[in-house]
């Protein structure tokens, strides 16, 4: 689940901002990044019980956004700004759609940081239900010594 939510997130960053901004996730080696472009950091996730075998899963996204030009915060503020509807909701795989809840951006260093979480409500179904056969017994006449 969080891979197809990485992956929805990563498609949404691309069909409004394009081509021309690369888009890197965890899974990529960060070295000379081509700016400008987002870098997508996975910063918790966590899993809480809630009734029997239902558990809310909670995902904490930060999208970091490089600038072409650092110290550019007009262009930061402006990608800030475009990034609360971007990411508002975004649609899975499965065309189920996800609400981002939660949403902060702040500048460190020249490149922004924007939080976003998304939450959803999963079942566990169990793995299976094997009955046992009908076991027979028969019975056997002990001696006694």
């Amino acid at each position: 689940m969080l891979t197809d939510i990485l992956d929805s997130i990563s498609i949404k960053l691309n069909n409004t901002f394009g081509d021309d901004y690369t888009i890197y996730t965890d899974n990529d080696v960060v070295q000379n990044l081509k700016t400008p472009c987002f870098f997508i950091a996975i910063l918790n996730s966590v899993r809480t019980q809630m009734l029997k075998s239902r558990y809310l899963h909670r995902y904490i996204f930060d999208i970091h956004y490089f600038p072409q030009n650092l110290g550019n915060n007009i262009e930061i503020y402006e990608i800030s700004d475009k990034l609360f509807f971007t990411l508002d909701i975004i649609t899975l795989p499965n065309n189920d759609q996800l609400k981002g809840r939660i949403m902060s951006c702040k500048v460190i260093d020249s490149i922004l940081h924007f939080k976003v979480e998304y939450s959803l409500l999963l079942t566990e179904r169990p793995v299976s239900n094997i009955i046992m056969e009908d076991l027979k017994i028969e019975r056997m006449n002990i001696l006694k010594c």
